[in-house]
């Protein structure tokens, strides 16, 4: 009996080993399961929000498209209404009509649209009277352009300075006017 007893308690030792190692491999598979669940469970998270993002500027674009839309037929709305308004000179056929000569230049009509085109009038004859222009003085009399603004060393001298004469001339020429005769386009003298 003492043998059986000694066997029973090994065999029931040798049962609870096994039942610790099986539980020790079941918690090690838990772990790594719980480790893995929670990485897909970030990974689904992280996704979730793309979605989410997503929707968000999916709902943008198509606020926008339908902005687009509706500005596409306010445009189209407003080209139809000034369609009366267009030229229609390119839907006939053109007829070159004339002889070419100064008495009868070329014109170019259209078959079945009114006349809308003149000839432009021709220039007027040479002018014989003369015309007042004012004269300028030479460039060279008046003062460098990055001088305007600089008081000059005679101007600080009390006496009389060579810029007052100049200023005196000028005023003197601009006052009396010159006439100048023309022919066409040149100037007679």
């Amino acid at each position: 009996m003492n043998a059986q007893v000694v066997l029973l308690g090994n065999t029931l030792a040798a049962r609870d080993e096994a039942f610790q190692r099986m539980d020790d491999s079941v918690r090690l598979c838990d772990e790594y399961i719980d480790k893995k669940l929670d990485k897909h469970q970030e990974r689904l998270a992280r996704h979730q929000h793309n979605l989410e993002v997503l929707r968000g500027r999916f709902n943008l674009l198509e606020e926008k498209a339908i902005a687009l839309e509706e500005e596409n037929i306010l445009l189209k709305t407003q080209v139809e209404s000034m369609s009366n308004q267009l030229c229609r000179c390119g839907e006939g056929q053109s007829v070159l009509t004339g002889q070419g000569s100064q008495d009868e230049p070329f014109e170019l009509d259209y078959i079945g649209s009114p006349r809308s085109y003149h000839t432009p009038p021709s220039a007027p004859a040479e002018n014989t009277t003369p015309i007042l222009i004012l004269t300028h003085t030479p460039s060279e009399n008046l003062p460098n352009s990055n001088q305007v603004n600089m008081i000059q060393l005679c101007c600080m001298i009390p006496t009389a300075c060579i810029h007052d004469k100049v200023a005196e001339d000028l005023e003197v020429t601009i006052a009396v006017p010159s006439w100048i005769t023309t022919c066409g386009d040149q100037v007679a003298h």
